[in-house]
């Protein structure tokens, strides 16, 4: 992030939508910042949405709907149940690329849905 804020032009605006790293952001040059007018803001996609005509959020709706069984699809590597929630904490730890890991409160074997 900070390579990127000293590289932007004189005026330039930032936008933060999200991190996936677990520490925070790192520091930012405060006279970078300042003296170069340089601006941080945070995007929030629910709030681009509500600016958007009805017409826009519809077109948008049908295209994420589309989008839900292949680009945005979630894999699932493992359920566990709420009980069983170290498990689950040591098979994530041991397999973050393979997918979500699921902690149901309630585990039924049957879908209610």
């Amino acid at each position: 992030m900070n390579q990127v804020f000293r590289n932007m032009r004189e005026r330039s605006v930032c936008y933060v939508y999200g991190k996936l790293a677990k520490d925070n952001m790192t520091p930012i040059d405060t006279e970078e910042l300042i003296s170069n007018k340089k601006t941080i803001k945070a995007f929030d996609v629910r709030d681009w949405i509500k600016g958007q005509s009805l017409f826009k959020q519809m077109g948008l709706l049908r295209k994420v709907t589309r989008m839900l069984t292949s680009t945005l699809k979630t894999t699932i590597s493992k359920e566990f149940k709420l009980e069983d929630i170290n498990s689950a904490i040591v098979f994530y730890e041991n397999n973050m690329t393979q997918g979500k890991v699921l902690i149901k409160p309630f585990m039924c074997s049957e879908k209610i849905f």
